[in-house]
């Protein structure tokens, strides 16, 4: 199933890059991109697909958005986030639940670093 996002009257249907978009809980602006905190789809299955609008382009331009799957970052399992925060170089995502658990552990992405997306998300802390 296609990601359905909506604003004002009207919905945009979209996949990117083959991931399926959709399951999320918040977003965090850094000043330039509009990051989606990735929770999980219909069936209740937790997901890190973190998805991107740039608020530079157009909103129903499919060029304005990215993904990119976090599921695994540098071997911890992180799916299931409830929020995220920046504070205007790192954004911070929040875990809460992987699907085999509740997690402690945080994401932190360098929105300062080139656009490029995954190279900058880096597996956080495990508290």
């Amino acid at each position: 199933m296609p990601g359905r996002c909506s604003t004002g009257n009207t919905s945009i249907l979209f996949r990117i890059k083959a991931a399926t978009t959709e399951g999320y809980d918040g977003a965090v602006f850094d000043g330039r991109f509009v990051y989606f905190v990735p929770y999980h789809i219909a069936a209740s299955a937790f997901h890190g697909r973190i998805l991107r609008y740039d608020a530079q382009g157009v909103f129903t331009n499919s060029a304005s958005w990215t993904a990119f799957d976090t599921g695994n970052t540098t071997g911890l399992q992180t799916q299931g986030y409830v929020g995220a925060v920046s504070d205007g170089r790192y954004i911070y995502f929040a875990l809460y639940n992987t699907g085999n658990g509740f997690s402690g552990n945080v994401l932190r992405f360098d929105a300062r670093l080139p656009r490029a997306i995954p190279p900058t998300v880096t597996g956080g802390s495990n508290l």
